[in-house]
């Protein structure tokens, strides 16, 4: 934090061609092999600070810990560089005096994202080393929401009355005050009442002359986040209207930080990745992260995927005296469920995607017109496939019937897929589950039981 420290160290910045982070890490784990404390040292503070990260990430775990022995008082934009599983571990082995010095150097918001991770008594602890002014903004930020606006933002904010000149922003700026962030785009502007009024661009400043008002060249009305709004709807904003950054409010519209470009930039990767990664059945663990932590998250896919082929299998049960009178059923059955599945998760990737960016709402006329689209999708797509598919297996096994069974059953269930892709994404969101996480199982579920139910079903209505 501003508020906490000064400026950060200069360091020469690794290119990111593998040779040069491969010398970096041989030269690291050379210095972890002698023990070398005054080489460790050299080596990460002669490189940026996201190579040192990506380093440690690399690291084995008892080779971390030698590290955090030998170097406890890492950057703190080492820190804030490495991902949130590689910097609980390191945490874990630094004392709460080495924590809070360390998140001294850093901006307010970046403080918060250490301390928030840091489990109740270890953060108590923290807190409790600092100054009471070093720990009052952290104690006050943590109690706005997870994942919200209030735990995003920085406290350090440039905001002067509107009766204030150009020259007296300078002064202001040359007074060097801790509540001053290190770096920032836009001046805002506030009423004697402190309200926002409105906003100044840095390079507008530059071009006028220091006895203007800021009121006078000020854009008005400017667009405030609520301290309480979701960091996922804090990014839409930002990508809606190009902010590069925008002050966040309290619940009487007054002034309470800033956030800028670089944190929603930051948030956006992280809600896509965690996207991608659900709907895989992945989770969120990094790829460095520990085999017990990236089996977890993958445990949980697994086990469900294994709930929905014995859903499925039953239901093969149930027809097993139909496949038995005809052997090819168990030959084309499993395309129906294969291709309903694959059109499902095309739609729920497409429809968690879209409410994630706000291109579709949960107002009722949306929801239908999203419905109807994808089930002209699915209509389309599925007759493409199933006729001459059908004509396929018709020839194959000289039986037109069958033929025709297999086009209605994988019509049908590329249209359910297509119905079902839209309507439980958005069922979870309404419900305020998210709808990554949970969306692509049940709809594999729904297609994989389905499919094999109604194909079998005409199976036994028109072949048996």
């Amino acid at each position: 934090m501003k508020l906490f420290g000064g400026d950060a160290k200069r360091k020469v910045v690794a290119a990111a061609e593998t040779d040069l982070h491969e010398e970096l890490r041989e030269s690291v784990v050379r210095a972890l092999h002698s023990q070398n404390r005054e080489s460790l040292s050299a080596i990460i503070q002669t490189h940026h600070s996201a190579d040192v990260a990506d380093t440690i990430e690399w690291l084995t775990p008892p080779k971390r810990r030698l590290l955090i022995s030998l170097v406890p008082d890492l950057s703190p934009e080492v820190l804030i560089a490495l991902a949130d599983w590689a910097r609980d571990d390191v945490l874990e082995h630094l004392t709460s005096q080495e924590i809070a010095t360390a998140i001294r150097g850093l901006e307010s918001d970046d403080a918060l994202t250490i301390i928030e991770d840091l489990h109740v008594k270890r953060r108590h602890e923290v807190l409790n080393v600092m100054s009471p002014e070093e720990s009052a903004f952290l104690k006050k930020s943590l109690h706005y929401p997870k994942d919200s606006a209030g735990r995003l933002m920085q406290h350090e904010v440039l905001s002067l009355p509107d009766c204030a000149t150009v020259e007296d922003l300078n002064k202001l700026l040359a007074s060097n005050r801790a509540d001053i962030p290190l770096a920032f785009y836009e001046i805002f502007i506030h009423n004697p009442l402190h309200l926002p009024l409105g906003s100044i661009p840095l390079h507008r400043i530059l071009r006028v002359a220091s006895d203007v008002l800021l009121r006078d060249i000020m854009d008005p009305q400017p667009i405030c986040i609520p301290a309480d709004l979701d960091q996922e709807k804090v990014g839409h904003i930002f990508r809606q209207y190009g902010l590069v950054s925008a002050p966040v409010v309290d619940r009487s519209g007054h002034i309470v930080g800033m956030i800028t470009a670089d944190d929603v930039v930051t948030v956006l990767d992280k809600e896509a990745d965690e996207d991608l990664l659900y709907l895989t059945g992945a989770g969120i663990a990094d790829y460095r992260a520990s085999i017990m932590e990236t089996s977890f998250y993958r445990l949980r896919w697994l086990a469900i995927t294994l709930v929905n082929t014995l859903l499925a299998s039953s239901v093969i049960y149930q027809f097993q005296f139909v496949i038995e009178k005809m052997i090819a059923l168990a030959v084309i059955m499993p395309i129906v469920a294969a291709m309903g599945g694959n059109a499902g998760m095309q739609v729920v990737t497409v429809t968690v995607r879209a409410l994630a960016t706000q291109q579709l709402g949960l107002h009722k006329k949306s929801i239908i017109a999203a419905v109807i689209k994808e089930l002209r999708i699915g209509l389309a797509n599925s007759m493409i496939f199933s006729l001459p598919l059908g004509a396929l297996i018709a020839w194959w096994f000289h039986d037109l019937r069958l033929g025709i069974v297999l086009t209605i059953g994988m019509i049908f269930n590329i249209i359910w897929a297509g119905a079902a892709g839209t309507l439980i994404p958005l069922l979870f969101a309404k419900i305020k589950v998210d709808p990554a996480v949970a969306a692509g199982p049940l709809l594999t579920t729904t297609t994989d039981v389905l499919g094999y139910l109604v194909f079998l079903g005409l199976a036994l209505l028109f072949l048996v």
